[in-house]
């Protein structure tokens, strides 16, 4: 198994840019997740669901664990400066 690398660093700022397809697929996977849970939330309020305080709870856990693990992997699979 290669150890190529999925994303560089920014040249300005702070992040990492996508260098390979699996790096844009990563970034493309966690804009669908987050996306999808704040629709969720936001149609769950709009549509005064019963149990929308739970399921926005919910959109809240996995919007936070979509970005703990992009920022993990992005860690992980970019290539160091020094």
């Amino acid at each position: 198994m290669s150890n190529r690398y999925w994303f560089r660093p920014k040249s300005f700022g702070y992040g990492w840019t996508p260098i390979s397809w699996e790096g844009w697929a990563v970034t493309l996977g966690s804009m669908v997740v987050t996306m999808a849970a704040i629709l969720t939330a936001v149609f769950a309020e709009v549509h005064r669901w019963p149990d929308r305080r739970s399921l926005q709870a919910t959109c809240l856990i996995v919007f936070v664990a979509t970005l703990i693990a992009t920022i993990v992997v992005s860690r992980t699979k970019t290539e160091c400066d020094g």
